[in-house]
């Protein structure tokens, strides 16, 4: 029956396990809502700054990107401002560009399409290359040479002050491309050699703006009013080609202006300025500390102020960038690949100013505050748990350490006996009434037909009927055997007692283990020992029988089999043609192999019976591969497979074996070979063994 002490000293130990287990949740749980308070507001924060640096970076790239607009946006102006004074001389001054033109026609005739145009000493001197230009009518050349009278005189303009900047050029052709009007800055010596007039088509070929096409009528409009970065000037201004390229004078980097004069529908010319790439970087030097890239129309990198390698990688990384986003304008931010880009195109261009920064450029520049504010979470938690712990170790663990040893001692007893693989029970001596007992002991006394008291009185029966061993009287081995409906042959119970006093009564420990599996598994040997027995018997009686037959099976087969064998050989003594002798000899040579396969048979029969032997013979190795290759050569022949044979010169000629084994191997290996080849070719090679000694060879297919 169930002890209620028992259970009462269990709920206790479970209402203490229970209160320590909320205490613990309470104040460690409390202590994890907490950190995670301080780790996420970290995070936050840690975002906050990645945030900020973001910020600071899209403000410097606006910066950067008014400061690279402006410079272009001078640029723009200066050459509209040209351009429209051209146009206007051009439209409305026609005449007396005509006649500007006609003065130094004579000298540019004289010396061979060449001349030097500067009308006063405060004039900037243009020169003038032609080639060809003699087929022209004469009012155009006039007009033209008149033309570049006036450039030389506007003295001043924007094109002209521009071009007064160290390494700037510029110039200007016609559309035939056969007139050219270079500033002072081109009148070097390089040109002037240049200007031989074998070289002038190939010079003239080499400047003229590719971007430009005179007989594009549509293009050369749109040029003319697709300038959209000087709406402050007005609608419809001229728009200004950029690319980069080599100054042709000095061999620096530069940016190329390209635009058109044009009047109404016809195109006067084009210009083309060489500006140095440097100017326009140091502008963005001195708006940002950061790198920053500018591409080209066709991607490609234009110029930067940061490492070249990074500007390739920050091109090769922007080509991903969906085309959609810049083409709706204004700041375009994209993250990919781990890097961040920032883009905008340049004003009045097709290029694009790109800043890239990845994650370490966002930990470097927000490093210390990055430092110091993970330092403090770092510190708050620290804070946190020291309090925490302290705590928990000073007030709740030794209240419940002081609760839990009232229940331990009990318990621990009790647990033991309960949780024991083997049945436990303590049971009084005088009247055999369990005073504590485990489930294993309730489940024996629970199988008993006679019921659960008559269990506990027959323990107490044959312990008192047990022998004591003399070494420890009071402790005692004994068996039993139990009715059990659940088992077939009842249980049986091996038992171990011993006297003890609990709880001031006489009583007897038992420790009960179940042997009955033991007791079935020994009967089972028993059994199998027995059958096993009758089966080995068997065996033997049917191998006796099987040998018997194949032995009475071969002879009978032998017989037939030596007369026909007999009447080849006489056959073999007759007068026969040599196809015939061979086809006889083959025959043969199966039959014999026939007579082998059933000796092989009956070698099986000795093998299983052990009495199979080794007859080591001296013979030959090439006959005996031999007729193994023709023996199977029909068969590869009907499959249109060819067999060949090869034998290691280095073997012997003659070996000590038994030949009849070797001839089986072979046998088996080619039949095999021949079995599982479908096309190609089979070779059976005699070759000596790396590993062998000199009596072993090797065989291979």
């Amino acid at each position: 029956m169930p002890e209620p002490v028992y259970h009462d000293a269990l709920a206790g130990q479970q209402d203490i396990t229970a209160l320590e287990r909320h205490h613990h949740r309470l104040l460690f749980g409390g202590g994890v809502f907490l950190s995670l308070v301080i780790v996420l507001m970290l995070a936050m924060s840690l975002l906050q700054d990645v945030g900020t640096y973001r910020s600071e970076q899209v403000d410097d790239f606006r910066n950067a990107k008014l400061a690279l607009d402006s410079v272009f946006i001078q640029r723009d102006t200066s050459y509209v401002r040209t351009l429209n004074m051209v146009e206007y001389a051009w439209h409305n001054r026609s005449n007396e560009l005509a006649t500007k033109g006609a003065e130094a026609f004579a000298a540019f005739a004289e010396h061979d399409d060449q001349a030097v145009i500067q009308p006063t000493d405060q004039s900037a001197p243009m020169l003038v290359l032609g080639s060809g230009v003699g087929a022209w009518p004469q009012d155009k050349v006039d007009r033209y040479l008149g033309l570049a009278n006036e450039m030389s005189v506007v003295v001043g303009t924007s094109l002209t002050a521009r071009g007064s900047e160290r390494g700037t050029m510029g110039y200007f052709y016609e559309p035939s491309e056969t007139l050219f009007i270079f500033g002072d800055k081109l009148a070097t010596q390089d040109i002037h050699l240049a200007a031989d007039r074998s070289d002038r088509e190939a010079l003239f070929a080499k400047l003229a703006a590719p971007k430009i096409d005179f007989n594009d009528l549509q293009a050369l409009h749109e040029l003319r009013e697709g300038n959209d970065a000087l709406g402050f000037f007005g609608k419809k201004l001229p728009k200004i080609l950029s690319s980069i390229g080599k100054n042709p004078a000095t061999g620096e980097l530069s940016v190329i202006g390209s635009f058109v004069a044009m009047d109404r529908d016809t195109p006067i010319g084009a210009f083309v300025v060489y500006e140095p790439v440097s100017r326009f970087v140091d502008q963005l030097r001195k708006a940002t500390r950061h790198d920053m890239t500018v591409l080209s129309d066709n991607g490609d990198v234009a110029f930067d102020t940061g490492p070249a390698a990074d500007s390739k990688n920050v091109a090769a990384a922007f080509r991903d960038l969906p085309a959609a986003q810049l083409a709706a304008g204004g700041i375009v931010r994209h993250y990919q690949g781990g890097q961040f880009f920032i883009a905008e195109h340049v004003a009045g261009s097709n290029w694009v100013l790109v800043r890239a920064y990845r994650w370490s450029d966002i930990l470097r520049g927000e490093s210390t505050a990055m430092a110091i504010e993970i330092a403090m979470a770092v510190v708050l938690l620290a804070i946190l748990w020291a309090l925490l712990t302290r705590q928990d170790r000073s007030v709740f663990t030794p209240v419940l350490a002081r609760a839990k040893r009232v229940y331990q001692s009990d318990a621990l007893n009790r647990t033991m006996i309960e949780t024991s693989p083997v049945g436990l029970c303590v049971i009084r001596r005088d009247d055999a009434a369990p005073l504590l007992q485990n489930d294993l002991v309730r489940g024996y006394a629970g199988a008993m037909e006679e019921g659960q008291a008559e269990f506990y009185r027959q323990l107490l029966s044959h312990y008192a009927d047990a022998a004591a061993p003399v070494s420890e009287p009071d402790v005692r081995e004994f068996n039993f055997a139990i009715a059990d409906a659940s088992k077939e042959n009842g249980r049986h119970l091996a038992a171990v007692a011993k006297p003890i006093v609990y709880r001031d009564r006489d009583a007897l420990f038992f420790v009960l283990r179940d042997v009955t599996a033991r007791a079935e598994i020994e009967e089972n040997l028993r059994r199998a020992r027995k059958d096993s027995e009758q089966a080995r018997l068997a065996a033997e009686s049917a191998s006796r029988a099987k040998t018997a037959f194949v032995a009475t099976m071969s002879h009978e087969i032998r017989t037939p089999l030596n007369g026909i064998l007999g009447h080849l050989e006489l056959l073999g003594h007759s007068k026969l043609e040599p196809a015939q002798r061979e086809r006889l000899d083959r025959i043969r040579f199966s039959a014999d192999t026939l007579l082998a396969i059933i000796s092989d048979v009956l070698d099986f029969s000795r093998i299983e019976a052990g009495q199979l032997d080794i007859d080591p013979i001296a013979f030959e190795l090439r006959p005996l591969v031999e007729q193994t290759v023709l023996l199977y050569a029909p068969t590869a022949q009907r499959k249109g497979l060819k067999l060949y044979f090869n034998i290691d010169s280095n073997l012997a000629r003659g070996y000590i074996a038994d030949p009849h084994r070797i001839r089986q191997i072979l046998n088996n290996l080619v039949s095999n070979a021949v079995k599982f080849t479908e096309s190609g070719r089979i070779v059976l090679r005699v070759a000596r063994s790396p590993h062998a000694t000199a009596r072993y060879f090797l065989v291979a297919i």
